[in-house]
């Protein structure tokens, strides 16, 4: 089980695009050995669990490299057609529904 407090970093940072913490940035950007550095123990016990939820739940232009977290916080609507923005959107909340059991 993911903590509470990783994954409301992650849906944060999908849905608004915040910034997250250390070791959620680190676990974003692919950097397992400085993810691991800031994370406490129970985050290092559920790290399968939270790559679990990124592969399952982000979009995966939005993780796997610094780049492509920098790119993701950066981003600017404007650079897609809405239908591609709701289609986005869309998938997020149908996984969060599957997840959650709806």
């Amino acid at each position: 089980m993911i903590p509470s407090n990783i994954q409301y970093q992650i849906d944060q940072y999908v849905t608004n695009r915040v910034p997250p913490g250390g070791c959620v940035r680190a676990i974003l950007e692919n950097n397992l050995m400085e993810s691991f550095s800031h994370a406490d123990e129970n985050t290092q016990s559920c790290m399968h669990d939270i790559v679990q939820y990124l592969y399952n739940m982000v979009p995966m232009h939005a993780y796997g490299s610094v780049q492509r977290v920098v790119d993701w916080l950066n981003y600017e609507d404007i650079q897609k057609s809405p239908n591609e923005i709701d289609e986005d959107e869309a998938d997020y909340e149908h996984n969060r529904q599957l997840e959650s059991g709806g």
